[in-house]
């Protein structure tokens, strides 16, 4: 048989452009698969975290312990106290059974063919792709009112190659292999959320209030971290309605969040026994969002009436403001936890410290390195508001201003939460990924067709977000531009696995039953919880009855006997120092220092070991010196 060489080549040509028009052509189908595509080679090239059996950070090892045991019948599905740390009281998780549900599925689906283990390992390699991949087809439905259909999914190269979502890593948090933490459906729920939302605004009599109310309903179950978003949606809803006038958006916001009050409170047994379902907790899902949701239904309902009375007078942007402050003044009134967020359970010191501990609760200022860092950290932001500043005030006639209002505020107010608490910042970086989007598509636009306009388009690219989310803190940090730019999806599995646990705690395992308890270093709590069997002492996360202040206390102090002390009190029976976390200091006169010179860690790190410790020779390469506390 005769290969018909022309027939191949013809259909070899049309295959090549078909693919360039899926992935290059509006609507650039092909650029979500792709961007995904991309995410899955660097993680795999990387070999990262997963494939070695460690999670990605401290919420997915405790997260994960929370799974298990579930899963192996330890705990029920109200159940989220794990008593191996933080005895007798435990630690109360504050996050939802929801998000434990698809992880539980994947392990409970592989376990009996790999094992438990490996099926975790399973579970987070595939939830963490997949929940990439929601990403790369929920940020353009967020960006379309904005850029239009048919270049929205453009705005995937803005959000992985720009802003990344979390500058301060300059790597997809979250999505990361390993990583099964509810931070992602933070994300996607919230471009679900503030992207039905901006639709309520061009099609306020439309029928689009169900995906609206879906996303607020899911988001409150997810944790508290919604509760600032719900409130920006509100307020941008609550601002635009006062700009136009418009009766009929105060009245399918109304109806939105009326329906989103409802159903929270009917889907109230999620998340709480019948015995609790009207408990108040603003340090987790409760009825609370209910409460939250539906004073927000009331203030649209008495927007649309002052609208409709007051239509067109400066009275009713006051009226409305003051029926706001009066309503959210009742709240924190009535619920004065508010005012401490997640950290209401906590004694003030412990409050105090955990929050300058938890680099998260410090706004970008705070955790940036350096004024270059932070100037890096804020330019797309900057960039962003002087285009949206530029687009409302020059186009007020247009049909786009409530468009290109909704997205002002969203420009500033994530600024602001990001400026507070470093953990939204994702808000920040998705709302200017979509400006920045609008801003190059305008611009490339304008440029002059010649030989040049293509690389004029992509160094404006570059100039948008690459520049200052990849190239500057590459340089800022003397990282190399291969592993922190080009492969940046992987940095957190290229970097170095401190405090590996995989030595340690086999020997733990072996050796040492399980009803013994442990002290360990602040942020190796989770490590410690997650590979061992042991009780812990305490658990690096808020609440911990003043245990973090102890355990804080028992690694920091200069005076061995205040340790001794505490490892007494908490009837602590190990006592393990990761070497990798202990900083000694690089000048021979800080390490002939005296010992009152010394914290206790260092004092363990260096040899000097008191009578009431027996070091563990384990016979075995670790990061870890462990010691027996003499009883």
């Amino acid at each position: 048989m005769k290969l018909d060489l022309t027939a191949i080549k013809h259909n070899t040509v049309n295959c090549i452009d078909q693919f360039r028009t899926w992935l290059c052509a509006p609507p650039y189908e092909g650029v979500p698969w792709m961007c995904w595509l991309y995410v899955l080679f660097c993680g795999l090239y990387a070999g990262g975290a997963p494939f070695h059996g460690q999670l990605a950070w401290f919420d997915d090892n405790v997260r994960m312990v929370q799974i298990l045991e579930w899963i192996n019948g330890v705990h029920g599905w109200y159940d989220h106290v794990l008593m191996r740390v933080n005895a007798p009281e435990g630690f109360h998780t504050i996050w939802s059974r929801v998000v434990d549900a698809p992880i539980a599925a994947v392990i409970i689906a592989f376990q009996g063919l790999v094992g438990q283990r490996q099926a975790i390992v399973v579970a987070v390699t595939l939830i963490p792709m997949l929940q990439t991949l929601m990403l790369f087809f929920a940020a353009p439905y967020f960006a379309a009112p904005l850029i239009g259909r048919d270049k929205a999914q453009l705005v995937n190269l803005f959000v992985l190659f720009t802003q990344c979502l979390n500058p301060d890593y300059f790597t997809l948090s979250g999505f990361e292999m390993g990583a099964v933490s509810h931070h992602t459906w933070y994300i996607l729920l919230g471009l679900t959320l503030l992207g039905s939302a901006i639709r309520l605004l061009t099609e306020p009599g439309r029928k689009t209030t169900a995906i609206f109310v879906a996303s607020n309903v899911t988001l409150l179950l997810v944790g508290i971290e919604a509760f600032p978003l719900l409130a920006l949606a509100a307020f941008l809803l609550a601002v635009i309605t006062w700009q136009r006038q418009d009766a009929m958006l105060a009245r399918a916001s109304a109806v939105a969040f009326g329906l989103v009050a409802i159903i929270t409170a009917i889907d109230q047994p999620i998340n709480h026994p019948p015995a609790e379902w009207l408990n108040v907790s603003f340090s987790e899902p409760s009825i609370f969002g209910a409460i939250i949701t539906a004073c927000a239904a009331v203030f649209f309902l008495l927007t649309e009436q002052i609208v409709k009375r007051k239509p067109g007078s400066r009275q009713c942007f006051v009226m409305m403001t003051l029926l706001a402050a009066a309503m959210g003044g009742a709240l924190i009134a009535l619920f004065p936890e508010l005012l401490n967020g997640a950290a209401a359970g906590l004694t003030p010191e412990e409050r105090m410290l955990a929050h300058r501990e938890h680099t998260e609760a410090v706004g970008l200022y705070a955790v940036a390195i350096n004024t270059v860092d932070y100037v890096r950290l804020i330019m797309p932001s900057v960039i962003a508001f002087i285009w949206m500043r530029h687009l409302v005030r020059n186009r007020k006639g247009a049909e786009e201003r409530p468009i290109y209002i909704y997205f002002y505020g969203l420009v500033i107010i994530t600024f602001i939460y990001a400026s507070i608490f470093s953990r939204l910042v994702f808000y920040m970086a998705l709302s200017d990924s979509v400006v920045l989007m609008h801003l190059w598509l305008h611009t490339a636009a304008k440029m002059k067709d010649d030989q040049n306009a293509s690389l004029k388009k992509f160094l404006l690219y570059v100039f948008l977000g690459p520049l200052w989310m990849l190239i500057v803190p590459a340089a800022n940090y003397n990282s190399g531009f291969g592993d922190k730019v080009l492969m940046f999806p992987a940095k957190k599995q290229f970097g170095k696995q401190t405090c590996d646990m995989t030595g340690i705690a086999e020997y733990l395992h072996f050796h040492y039953s399980n009803d013994k308890t442990i002290m360990v270093q602040m942020y190796t709590s989770d490590k410690f919880l997650y590979w061992t069997d042991l009780k812990v002492y305490f658990l690096a996360n808020f609440p911990s009855q003043n245990k973090f202040i102890n355990a804080r206390r028992f690694y920091m102090t200069k005076d061995a006997d205040i340790a001794h002390t505490i490892a007494t009190e908490g009837h602590v029976d190990l006592v393990a120092v990761c070497q990798d976390d202990v900083k000694l200091g690089a000048d021979t006169a800080f390490a002939n220092s005296l010992l009152h010179n010394k914290t206790f860690e260092q004092q363990l790190t260096t040899g000097e070991i008191p009578s009431w410790l027996k070091p563990v020779r384990m016979q075995m390469a670790s990061p870890y010196l462990l010691f027996e506390v003499v009883k």
